[in-house]
């Protein structure tokens, strides 16, 4: 169904579909199935998008984090805070999209990582790593001899609902090991370009970047570059774009993310902050120096605190269970 390659239909299956009759309109709601984690992408969650219909009745799919209903019309719109990038945690695929991509289950080769266009295939690939932030898969920028990897998504291209201009963060979750060249993440539009700098080295934590910027919608790009050596590498993951609400219009589970960055001005360009990544526990990047000590000190640390914690939770039970036992031939006795 058009819409749906960006992301193979919001990274689900199809479940079944449900018409709502409204006053105004019918909206026919796709229900979609993520039913074996596959990639990460939970087991037994349904995604619910609504679909469109042109005036030849061929149907549309799109692919929103968050949308709005209004259940008497049955109209639905765009939420503020829906996250315009497709594919930003890289598991669509489902599988590792090397160099020469793979191949469907017609036998035509998928060249690109869904949703998003690589400059130069060689360099950048989704790898399935143990140790990535969330899921399955995380990107990997790999230029090799000075040489310049990218990657990019344009958010005025088919599978993307329009984008509202306003004002929005840009967000993502990154590694680096051993620092690179030059590394960013940059948005485009309206003649104006901001980014984040990516290029220090993170060690084997991974951090998280954020940028405020106001967008007056239309055509839209978000790109990802890396220029170093070899053995310099850059991780990538959890890429989103969101609304940020107006002052007085928030909801409950949407941040306030004023001051996070600088908006960029007519044909500049902005800087955003960087601090470590809290939304889950720090885990090291695979392939950098030093981890196997890391990851088994990590490992040992993990797995020793809830061995404790039930050991003393069990000599507890026990104490008191022989406590009471000998309270009552004390009783017995008496």
């Amino acid at each position: 169904m058009d819409g749906s390659r960006a992301d193979f239909g919001h990274i689900t299956q199809t479940g079944f579909y449900y018409t709502l009759h409204g006053s105004r309109a019918e909206t026919v709601i796709h229900c979609g199935d993520r039913w074996a984690d596959f990639a990460g992408n939970g087991l037994g969650y349904n995604q619910w998008n609504p679909l469109s219909f042109d005036d030849s009745g061929t149907p549309r799919f799109n692919s929103m984090s968050r949308w709005k209903l209004d259940a008497d019309t049955g109209l639905w719109s765009v939420d503020d805070a829906n996250d315009y990038v497709l594919n930003g945690s890289f598991e669509a695929d489902r599988v590792s999209v090397g160099e020469q991509g793979y191949r469907d289950k017609d036998g035509n080769v998928i060249a690109d990582i869904a949703g998003w266009r690589r400059v130069n295939p060689d360099a950048v690939n989704n790898i399935a790593d143990a140790y990535g932030r969330v899921g399955d898969y995380d990107l990997r920028f790999a230029p090799g001899r000075s040489r310049s990897a990218s990657i990019v998504q344009d958010l005025d291209e088919p599978g993307h609902v329009p984008l509202h201009a306003g004002r929005f963060l840009l967000k993502l979750s990154y590694a680096n090991p051993k620092g690179m060249d030059q590394a960013m993440i940059a948005i485009e539009s309206g003649g104006k370009t901001s980014e984040i700098n990516l290029a220090a080295s993170t060690g084997t934590d991974w951090k998280q970047a954020s940028l405020l910027v106001d967008l007056p919608g239309g055509q839209t790009r978000i790109t990802i570059d890396a220029t170093g050596s070899s053995g310099q590498t850059l991780h990538v993951d959890d890429v989103s774009l969101t609304g940020v609400p107006e002052k007085g219009n928030e909801t409950n589970d949407v941040a306030d993310h004023d001051g996070n960055g600088t908006p960029a001005g007519p044909g500049g360009s902005a800087s955003g902050s960087v601090e470590p990544d809290k939304s889950l526990p720090v885990r090291p990047v695979a392939g950098s120096g030093g981890l196997s000590s890391t990851l088994a000190a990590t490992g040992s640390a993990i797995g020793r605190a809830p061995t404790l914690v039930a050991s003393c939770l069990a000599a507890g039970i026990l104490f008191m269970v022989v406590a009471v036992y000998g309270r009552r031939r004390l009783i017995e006795r008496n």
